[in-house]
């Protein structure tokens, strides 16, 4: 789902900028290259952007960025996040397109949609759903769907292909309170509690596998280090 917008820089001068549409994002993602390249103001944020697998990616600035359809008075100003890259080149190889029984009268939100490139911009759920319009085109079976926007005609679903993908992208992602991460991190570096019990009889335990996510993980882990190290110094 990618599109090509028109978005404008600090001196209302106009780029062009291929934007991933993302149906359930709850973030507007830009990257710095393209944030630089239009010169835009940024503000220092304190964020995470939370993804697959909860993997949290800092972020520490946001810039507003104006944007136009190319097909139509539609605009808008929406507030991103700034990141160093939002992905790797979309396709990952060029599709031959000539399987693909396209409309001629239509207009394509991305002409270029089959040519492997990078992606500036990604524009989250709210955005992409208010910027559709009443319009499907079915392809055929086994084949992608045309959805009309007011971006332009954008194009998704699977496309037979003999390449076999070493990585799925998913361009899913939230956005976290970095302090609220940080202090439920820091829940399991704390040290154990004394004795709920002053007078109850004191034990002992033996870890044989270190788990993650226990208060003493992070000792024990540094501590088989060190036991590896001695028992083998004379080796290496």
């Amino acid at each position: 789902k990618t599109a090509i917008v028109n978005v404008i820089g600090n001196r209302r001068n106009v780029h062009k900028c291929r934007v991933i549409l993302d149906s359930a994002s709850e973030s507007n993602i830009i990257t710095r290259e393209m944030c630089d390249l239009l010169g835009l103001e940024k503000s220092r944020i304190e964020l995470g952007t939370v993804g697959i697998n909860q993997e949290i990616i800092k972020a520490t600035y946001r810039a507003n960025v104006e944007i136009h359809s190319r097909f139509s008075s539609y605009t808008t100003t929406i507030s991103c996040i700034v990141l160093p890259k939002i992905n790797d080149n979309i396709p990952e190889i060029e599709i031959d397109r000539s399987n693909l029984s396209i409309p001629t009268n239509i207009r394509l939100a991305d002409p270029n949609f089959n040519k492997p490139a990078k992606v500036d911009l990604l524009i989250e759920a709210g955005l992409f759903w208010s910027s559709s319009c009443t319009g499907q085109i079915q392809l055929g079976n086994e084949q992608p769907l045309l959805h009309k926007t007011k971006l332009g005609w954008i194009i998704s679903g699977p496309i037979l292909s003999q390449f076999i993908s070493k990585a799925i992208n998913c361009n899913l992602s939230r956005e976290a309170l970095l302090h609220k991460q940080l202090s439920q991190f820091r829940e399991l570096e704390k040290p154990p509690t004394a004795r709920d019990k002053p007078n109850k009889q004191l034990q002992t335990y033996q870890l044989n596998t270190v788990t993650y996510g226990t208060t003493s993980a992070p000792y024990l882990a540094i501590r088989c280090l060190h036991y590896l190290a001695e028992q083998n110094q004379q080796s290496y």
